[in-house]
């Protein structure tokens, strides 16, 4: 199916999120399914990550000076859905943190608060824990726009980070079906044969991460800039120009 771009995005109907590619030593990535009843890409093979908050805007980074005001909140939002969505806390000093004080928090961030309930704070819960994001944690790893025929349009900055020691993956079961560890190429293998469903973002990282070999931040040159890869996916002001969910 072949997408025109539009010359500039469209910021009103466009909405900021941000996705985490998280990387083991080992060379695999976590990626995660998301549930068949979510109207954006349900079923689909993704990476963690979500919308970026209005809350998001209000929680500083250190090693932040280089990012724009409309990057920083998407550092943030990367680290808050990657804590929701997998538990993993991939801020300097987390291993403090006990595992039954991270599950409440956790809980009470997926949890919808009712009419007149206060939202839980990701940035409270940092700064009773005297715990600060760094920016440098995670590496630009490309910009995605979702393109102008979908209903539900994206913004998506993707960042590179290495899984902290002694953070463990987990997901539960909600939004998320169900999530993995896998090396890029095995990923790639089931894409092949029909098995997995991926948007172009997520198939152009796996397929970057699969040329680095297990080294993930040779990659990045070819994660920010997709169109010198030598796949050659056309991609016009971070849309994607031809869409293949499925292979053939």
């Amino acid at each position: 199916m072949q997408i025109r771009a539009r010359e500039t995005i469209d910021v009103t109907s466009v909405r900021p999120a941000a996705s985490v590619v998280l990387v083991r030593e080992d060379g695999a990535v976590l990626w995660v399914r998301r549930g068949d009843q979510l109207k954006f890409a349900g079923g689909f093979y993704a990476f963690p990550g979500g919308r970026v908050d209005l809350q998001d805007s209000a929680i500083t980074l250190d090693g932040g000076e280089a990012l724009g005001a409309a990057e920083a909140p998407c550092v943030v939002a990367a680290a808050r859905e990657l804590f929701e969505e997998t538990g993993v806390l991939a801020v300097p000093g987390a291993r403090g943190i006990s595992s039954q004080e991270r599950k409440a928090m956790r809980e009470a961030l997926l949890r919808r608060p009712q009419p007149g309930e206060r939202a839980a704070s990701f940035g409270e819960f940092l700064d009773r824990h005297r715990l600060r994001l760094d920016a440098r944690w995670f590496a630009p790893a490309g910009r995605w726009v979702t393109p102008p025929s979908m209903p539900i349009r994206f913004d998506a900055r993707f960042y590179l980070v290495d899984l902290p020691p002694g953070e463990v993956a987990e997901v539960w079961p909600g939004e998320l079906a169900d999530g993995e560890w896998i090396q890029p190429e095995e990923a790639l293998r089931r894409w092949e044969g029909g098995s997995a469903l991926l948007h172009p973002p997520a198939w152009h990282t796996l397929k970057a991460l699969a040329w680095a070999g297990g080294r993930s931040r040779e990659a990045l040159p070819l994660l920010t800039h997709p169109e010198k890869a030598r796949w050659k996916l056309p991609i016009r002001e971070h849309v994607v120009e031809r869409i293949e969910f499925q292979r053939g």
